[in-house]
């Protein structure tokens, strides 16, 4: 028997052939029982993954000319190989104008699919774990500037290189009346460009970049969910008025993005559920139960909940009618169906509690984001909580024994 490493086929560079990472391995005791659901395996569409563990989009703010460069190689690295089931990169600009921040990633050019290749998704494939990236256009959200030096709401100006002179959106409606920034309304043959401009990211993803799923930005304020709510959306055409129309423009982009990528391809959607602020036209939990059905009945199948962003005006956490993450999704769980998978953060760091959001029937995947900024052996430790033993990339696997411990 050779002792020689195996090397890996799936990278350029060389690197041993690893195992399915995050995949369940054992129970530390020796126990012969199923594990936990969370590190239970689970197919979407044709897409199985080793847990229901995702990392969820954080923008880094780490781009030149919207590539993907060897940071991202490095933040993305060390997240694949710490045993997520899947892992959904960080927003990425469908055109220039959409981009939140000229720092963003993008992907509308194959010379920037390729950077996503060669800098994120081989190295996913290293350690056989799915990924996914989230398309996005900001609207009137776009050209702000980096808040990595803490500056957060602010427009970039044009002699910082920003844009905010050609912002667009549903209707000339400000994000925020002090800024002085206010978007140009979009015309109905600007609404179908990017529609169709959506479905060429999308198909780029797939097939340039290699990713496994998309998943579709319509929350925090960014483009679509600005057509959601009369609060933004002061139009009179088919896009605008009623509730059909104030969600046509996200249905479309569904339906434009699944004709442009195979029907194995699950379709995600980062969704809007509450713009939280106390105004009777807002766009509220009980209209996203409404919407739900409808995504699915489109061939969504998985919901990314979140809240808020859309409105400059938005109460604090304090407020007694804001809800956590877990329980909106929750709420959007018990009333969708059963075909559609529910996923949510929450900042959850302890392996039984996250486990018992599943078993309960709270949300079907567990996303994790800003706490793996801190930790991105998340994963890891929730699998330590529930006492089992994950797969781990053989370079960091090979110091622990089968009951987690160190070897000596």
């Amino acid at each position: 028997m050779s002792l020689k490493l195996a090397r890996s086929n799936r990278v350029k560079f060389w690197s041993p052939k690893q195992p399915d990472v995050g995949k369940f391995l054992r129970y530390f005791d020796g126990s012969k029982k199923a594990p936990p659901l969370l590190f239970q395996p689970l197919s979407i569409r044709s897409m199985k993954v080793s847990n229901r563990v995702g990392t969820s989009p954080m923008c880094t703010y780490s781009s030149e000319k919207f590539e993907a460069n060897k940071y991202h190689l490095v933040h993305y690295g060390s997240i694949c190989s710490s045993g997520p089931g899947f892992v959904i990169v960080e927003s990425s600009a469908i055109n220039p104008i959409g981009s939140s921040s000229a720092n963003d990633l993008g992907l509308f050019t194959e010379e920037q699919a390729e950077t996503h290749r060669e800098n994120i998704v081989d190295w996913a494939r290293l350690h056989n774990i799915k990924i996914g990236v989230q398309l996005g256009h900001a609207g009137r959200k776009a050209s702000m500037v980096s808040p990595l030096d803490g500056h957060l709401g602010l427009y970039l100006s044009r002699e910082d290189g920003g844009w905010s002179d050609q912002l667009v959106a549903p209707s000339a409606v400000p994000f925020d009346e002090k800024s002085g920034v206010v978007p140009r309304e979009l015309s109905v043959e600007e609404i179908e460009e990017i529609i169709k401009q959506y479905g060429v990211s999308a198909k780029l993803a797939v097939e340039k970049a290699g990713y496994d799923f998309v998943e579709i930005h319509a929350g925090y304020g960014y483009l679509p969910c600005q057509f959601f709510t009369p609060t933004a959306n002061k139009r009179t055409d088919d896009y605008g008025g009623s509730f059909e129309n104030r969600t046509r423009f996200l249905l479309e982009i569904i339906d434009e993005v699944r004709a442009n990528i195979p029907e194995t391809v699950p379709i995600f959607v980062r969704l809007c559920a509450d713009e939280n602020v106390e105004d009777a036209e807002s766009w509220k939990l009980e209209d996203t139960l409404k919407l739900v059905p409808v995504l699915a009945e489109h061939g969504v199948d998985v919901i990314d909940v979140c809240s808020g962003g859309l409105n400059s005006k938005e109460f604090n956490w304090g407020n007694p009618r804001f809800l956590p993450p877990k329980e909106i999704a929750h709420k959007i769980k018990q009333n969708c169906p059963k075909n559609l998978l529910v996923a949510s953060t929450g900042g959850v760091q302890d392996g039984k509690l996250a486990n018992d959001l599943l078993e309960n029937g709270i949300i079907d995947l567990l996303l994790i984001g800003r706490v793996y900024l801190k930790n991105s052996g998340v994963v890891w430790g929730l699998a330590d909580d529930l006492g089992i033993q994950l797969e781990q990339a053989k370079q960091k696997a090979w110091i622990f024994d089968s009951e987690g411990h160190m070897k000596k």
